[in-house]
């Protein structure tokens, strides 16, 4: 008999430690002449877990005999996470988890060896195995053994904890760390079949010990199932219904929230093992007719997490990256963190929807609001608007309608829109429309986007320097057909489509992808929702109107078009607008950031 096994490291969460204070001060110079010098370093959460001994263990055992101690693995665990860590297992044969059967692929399966306690008082017709885990002495620190692992066992067919260390005093104790060992045993009755018979263990390290770890999920026949995958992960999503004649579907947006995570989109495996199984928030999927219906599971789609590299406001590694590389970083102005990506055109872009709102706080020096073409002076948001973008009366609470003069003072407003539930759209149906959906952002209006409290109509055709994208990111640049050369969405799409617009134009809003809402459209719209650009059905506010949520979306840019309108980044399912659409400035429209 051979068992083999494989140890699988998960699990990341940062901590930080803060040292300040270098003071340099001479005391014969005058108190405006001295400087205080601040250094923090952040030290991250890490947590290893090496093995010793996972070559294949083999094992010759006569019929009718049991044996004990078939190889032993010593594992060694290093951690200073101050929450502790677990290790926890499960059977994982033949690539199938859960699986705790030792198979011969010569034999089948009517000769396999189950899971059991594998002592020689067990039933004698029945053949089994069984795992037992047990603390080395001398260890930094110990662990304590769970769920009575420390006699043999049966192998889990879900992850089990096998060991812990809660919230450890003395982290760093020594470089040893800490160790443990697990060994197997087997019975073999007398009418076992000959042959080799193999089986796996899979063990993954989780910290803090208060995480779980993530598997794999079985979703109902007839549904496409989003599952949060991870334990400290916040709200809750429905599942999407498939019609046994589908052919496809456009996927949901995400509504999970993971501090310190980016949702860079959805997986088809729960542990990131495809590296084309990665999908956009709103992506198309092609599949066979009944394949997620009848008899069949429904798919299982797992969030895509990323853990923050830092805030967007230090960050400078976009050079580093390659096309196609993904990251995720936070904003310091309110603790968001958004999943990044090097898209095709070579720049760094978000590819998640800005969430920043009135309660966070926004300085100049964290905020793209330097150096602003048009003369603003933006420090925050107003409050949020609960539906609507065109009442002067209710919409500020930082800068008074009264000190707006002009016919077009609501244009003034920097006002904001949190209420992104997929009111006002075919989606509707789809999910129950108190699901608020986290991958559709806030909406703003231009005023909002380009980080201005005035309205500036004498800069038509002009792209401002300021935005409301955190400091060194930029809101893209767009506009007519004639500064193709400067745009940032019109280089962006045709890096990712492969291919020039269409030559047919019509009359305001120059070349488009698929004017004649044929094939080619269809296609540019599906690359542009695809995995990693991700943009997504987001809709727009018009007034009081919540509309095209989950049909289409809509994305200012930095360029104003005329004195009521400005350039965005427009998609629907047939047609892409590559930063040619343009929507009225009070319009509460979503908001992407590059970094070039």
């Amino acid at each position: 008999m051979k068992i083999k096994r494989r140890v699988i490291i998960l699990g990341s969460l940062i901590g930080t430690t803060f040292i300040q204070g270098i003071a340099l001060m001479s005391t014969h110079a005058q108190a405006e002449n001295s400087v205080v010098d601040n250094v923090t370093i952040t030290v991250p959460s890490a947590c290893s877990m090496s093995a010793n001994g996972m070559t294949s263990h083999n094992a010759e055992i006569n019929n009718g005999t049991y044996r004990d101690n078939i190889g032993t693995t010593t594992f060694q665990v290093f951690c200073n996470d101050e929450g502790g860590f677990s290790v926890y297992a499960v059977g994982f044969t033949g690539e199938e988890f859960g699986s705790t059967v030792l198979t011969s692929s010569a034999l089948g399966s009517n000769h396999d060896i189950i899971t059991g306690t594998a002592t020689s008082a067990g039933t004698p017709d029945v053949s089994n195995w069984a795992m037992r885990v047990q603390t080395n002495s001398g260890a930094a620190y110990p662990v304590a053994i769970e769920n009575d692992f420390d006699e043999y066992h049966v192998v889990p067919d879900d992850y089990t904890r096998v060991i812990s260390r809660e919230n450890p005093t003395d982290i760093g104790a020594s470089a040893t760390g800490a160790s443990f060992t697990t060994t197997y045993s087997a019975y073999i009755s007398k009418t076992q079949l000959a042959g080799t018979y193999t089986g796996q263990v899979k063990y993954t390290l989780i910290h803090p010990a208060s995480e779980l770890p993530i598997e794999p999920q079985v979703t109902p026949s007839g549904y496409i199932g989003y599952y949060p995958n991870a334990s400290n992960v916040t709200d809750t999503m429905s599942d999407q219904p498939v019609e046994t004649t589908d052919t496809g579907a456009t996927l949901w947006g995400s509504n999970f929230k993971r501090k310190g995570y980016g949702f860079a989109g959805w997986s088809s495996t729960y542990d990131y093992s495809d590296p084309n199984g990665f999908y956009g928030p709103n992506a198309d999927i092609d599949f066979t007719a009944g394949t997620y219906t009848g008899d069949n599971d429904g798919l299982s789609l797992y969030a895509y997490w990323i853990k923050s590299a830092g805030t967007f406001q230090e960050w400078d590694g976009c050079s580093s990256l390659n096309v196609g590389d993904v990251t995720a970083l936070t904003d310091s102005r309110d603790d968001e963190t958004y999943a990044v990506a090097k898209l095709a055109d070579g720049n760094c872009w978000t590819i998640e929807n800005l969430r920043l709102g009135h309660d966070a706080t926004i300085t100049p020096a964290d905020t793209q609001s330097t150096n602003d073409a048009f003369g603003g002076a933006f420090t925050t948001l107003a409050e949020a608007e609960t539906n609507t973008f065109n009442n002067t009366g209710t919409a500020n609470t930082l800068y008074s309608s009264s000190n707006i003069t002009g016919s077009y003072a609501e244009y003034r407003y920097p006002r904001y829109n949190d209420n992104n539930t997929r009111l006002g759209s075919v989606a509707n149906e789809m999910q129950d429309p108190s699901d608020n959906i986290r991958s559709y952002g806030h909406y703003y209006t231009w005023s909002a986007a380009i980080a201005n409290t005035e309205y500036f109509s004498q800069n038509n055709q002009n792209a401002t320097t300021a935005s409301l994208c955190p400091s060194s990111w930029t809101l893209p640049v767009a506009g007519n057909d004639t500064r193709s050369s400067s745009s940032d969405y019109r280089i962006l799409a045709e890096s990712i489509i492969g291919t020039t617009p269409n030559d047919t134009w019509t009359t305001n809003r120059s070349r488009y992808y698929n004017v004649d809402g044929g094939t080619n459209g269809t296609i540019a719209s599906k690359l542009m929702r695809s995995f990693p650009a991700n943009f997504i059905y987001s809709g727009s506010i018009t007034g009081s109107s919540n509309s095209g949520k989950g049909v289409s979306g809509y994305y200012w840019s930095a360029t104003s078009a005329s004195s009521n309108y400005a350039y965005s980044f427009g998609l629907t399912a047939t047609t892409v607008y590559p930063g040619t659409n343009f929507n009225t400035k009070t319009e509460g429209v979503s908001i992407r950031c590059v970094k070039k």
